[in-house]
């Protein structure tokens, strides 16, 4: 591994670890703040009579938590009862770390892989991959940071609406090309004897991960599968790369059976003299 790749993985497992603590302090703050349910009243410009909705109580159902039920939420009401405006400035800050944790994965799929340009197409280009993700994900912050503004006076108007769709969509697709991205890196690693152990691991959970995004992006309840798949796949990134930082090559290749098998080669030298009588 050449030094000035491994600086870059170095900085983006640094960028990485900078963006998960100050993300968990903050998420830790606005779970307290929710711990106290309080009743929002939502005005609503299409019916008369607004409506209430009881902030946190959507905000610790199963295994995922606030951040992904924000960027997957289900619909206006959850959205408006994981961001009551007492919350709205952590969640800006939460947005805005977010930066520092997106350059840390770029970093981390530019870096990682053993060879730069891999793959035998752009959908199995780990670098590529991540730079779409990071793209979307950008596109999702941008999309909360609207709504969080639009909310302020909890006003949930067509627009409002249509924005929380929009929101769904994009936080689908982020991680759905998060998962492809983890997929790219499992082909490669696959063609590595040293590596094969680990490729198979991540090329299973981003299949499983992969038909949970599908699953929420057409609405279906995905987000626990969705959570968990993430963290398994993180684990085996992280373990990928320290192995890369402390110098581990790559290893032989797998060398691949030929199927075709010349019958005469394989026989030898009895072939030439024919079946043999008895």
């Amino acid at each position: 591994m050449e030094r000035k790749q491994r600086m870059l993985l170095a900085l983006g497992l640094l960028l990485l670890a900078i963006g998960t603590g100050v993300t968990m302090v903050l998420v830790d703050k606005i779970k307290k703040a929710l711990d106290a349910p309080a009743d929002v009243l939502v005005m609503s410009q299409n019916n008369d009579e607004p409506r209430h909705v009881l902030s946190g109580t959507m905000a610790k159902e199963r295994l995922d938590g606030p951040v992904v039920k924000l960027e997957i939420p289900r619909n206006e009401d959850e959205f408006l009862a994981l961001t009551p405006s007492p919350t709205h400035l952590l969640w800006r800050g939460v947005l805005w770390t977010d930066l520092i944790f997106i350059a840390g994965y770029i970093l981390l799929f530019l870096a990682i892989p053993f060879q730069a340009k891999g793959g035998a197409t752009i959908w199995e280009q780990v670098g590529f991959l991540g730079k779409l993700t990071a793209t979307a994900d950008v596109a999702e912050n941008a999309m909360i940071y609207f709504l969080l503004e639009h909310s302020e006076g909890q006003n949930a108007d067509r627009i409002f609406g249509t924005c929380i769709a929009i929101l769904t969509m994009i936080g689908a697709v982020k991680w759905l090309l998060f998962f492809l991205a983890c997929r790219a890196l499992s082909i490669e690693l696959e063609k590595l004897q040293h590596w094969r152990w680990i490729a198979v691991c991540l090329r299973a959970t981003a299949t499983a991960r992969s038909w949970s995004a599908l699953l929420a992006l057409v609405g279906l309840p995905a987000r626990p599968p969705l959570t968990l798949m993430f963290y398994s796949s993180a684990v085996l990134i992280l373990i990928v790369a320290a192995q890369r930082l402390r110098g581990v090559p790559a290893g032989p290749a797998v060398v691949e059976e030929d199927e075709d098998v010349d019958l005469d080669s394989t026989l030898g030298p009895m072939s030439a003299r024919g079946p043999r009588r008895l």
